[in-house]
Formats: C-alpha cells, sequence, structure tokens
C-alpha cells in the first residue's frame, strides 16, 4: 500500500466530526452556565426575600401603635404604614412600604411624625410626592422582583398579622408567608 498523506475525504470526515464535538460541547457549556445562572439569581431572591421578610417582621413586631393599608388610593399599588410612638415627640414615626407592581419594586421610607404630620393617608401621600418630585426611589429600594405583597390586619385585634410577598425571576416564582405575633396592643389604622 503506497501512503502518500491525508486525503481530502479524509480531512473533510475530520472536520466534520471535530466541528460536532464542539458544537456538543458549547451547547453542553452554554447550558450548564445558564442553569448556573438562573440557580443563582433564585438563590439571591430567595435571600433577599428572606431578609426583607424579617425586616418587615421586625417593624410589625415593634409597632406600639398601628398599622394601616392602603390598597390604589395613592399612586402606588399598595401602601403598608406602620406606627410607632416613642416617649417623646420626637420619638414617632411611620415607617412606609411602597408597593409598584408595573417595576416590581418595594420602597421603603420612615416618616417622622409630630402634631402637623400625623402619618395619615394624606401624609403619605404627600410624602410618597415629595419622593417622586426628587427622582430619589433608587435609594429608597428595599427589594426588587416583587409581584404582589400584603399585610392582613383582620386579626389584629388578637394581636396578629399575616405578611405574605411573592418574588418572581426567569419564571420561577418564591412566595414568603408569615403570622406575626405583636409584642403590643394596637389598631388598625391609628390615624382614624
Amino acid at each position: 500500500m503506497d501512503n502518500k498523506g491525508i486525503s481530502l475525504i479524509e480531512v473533510v470526515v475530520s472536520l466534520a466530526i471535530l466541528g460536532i464535538v464542539v458544537a456538543c460541547v458549547g451547547t453542553f457549556l452554554n447550558v450548564g452556565m445558564n442553569t448556573s445562572t438562573t440557580a443563582t439569581n433564585i438563590a439571591s431572591v430567595q435571600k433577599e426575600a428572606q431578609i426583607v421578610q424579617n425586616q418587615v417582621q421586625s417593624w410589625i413586631m415593634g409597632t406600639n401603635k398601628g398599622i394601616a393599608c392602603y390598597k390604589d388610593q395613592t399612586n402606588f399599588d399598595y401602601v403598608a404604614a406602620i406606627y410607632h410612638t416613642g416617649q417623646n415627640a420626637s420619638d414617632q414615626y411611620v415607617q412606609l412600604i411602597y408597593y409598584r407592581e408595573k417595576e416590581q419594586r418595594l420602597y421603603y421610607h420612615k416618616l417622622m411624625t409630630d402634631e402637623s404630620t400625623t402619618g395619615s393617608l394624606e401624609d403619605i401621600i404627600n410624602d410618597a410626592n415629595a419622593i417622586e418630585a426628587a427622582a430619589d426611589w433608587e435609594s429608597y429600594l428595599l427589594s426588587s422582583f416583587v409581584t404582589d405583597i400584603n399585610l392582613d390586619t383582620t386579626q389584629i385585634e388578637n394581636q396578629v398579622v399575616s405578611f405574605t410577598i411573592d418574588y418572581a425571576v426567569k419564571g420561577k416564582t418564591y412566595h414568603v408567608s408569615n403570622t406575626i405575633k405583636l409584642r403590643n396592643v394596637v389598631s388598625t389604622n391609628p390615624t382614624e
């Protein structure tokens, strides 16, 4: 047999096989990277959800005045107002959680109250409008990827509030729910 080298057919077949192997390896790596990225995103959202839940739970448990929730009554889809009073007038404040469904974001702001600002719905709307006018919402961001939030205060007379928050990222959803026992006897809406 006379060996003069590699034939053109052998080169073409080798390149075709090499191309198939490279395409398979590339596809495998791409799927692996996408799976890893999705898992990382979901883990980040779960961690963020747990942190937000713990923070809001702490605020709710610590209220000594009351809680009010407003749905579709402001330029936000949902607002939760958690009222606190201290020994001095300067220790009175409302912790506000603003939710915008379109943005899938929660925002937080602490509104100090006094004789002129009681934390009424009008005060909350004015607070939101002031932040809106300053275009400063990013500095108040509490959480992203939120698809729903709800504070159920129907059992507040029994010192119980239920809190739920739903997240979604890349087609995956995450639901956080908690029933919170209040430390103090409070009212549903202390501004009424």
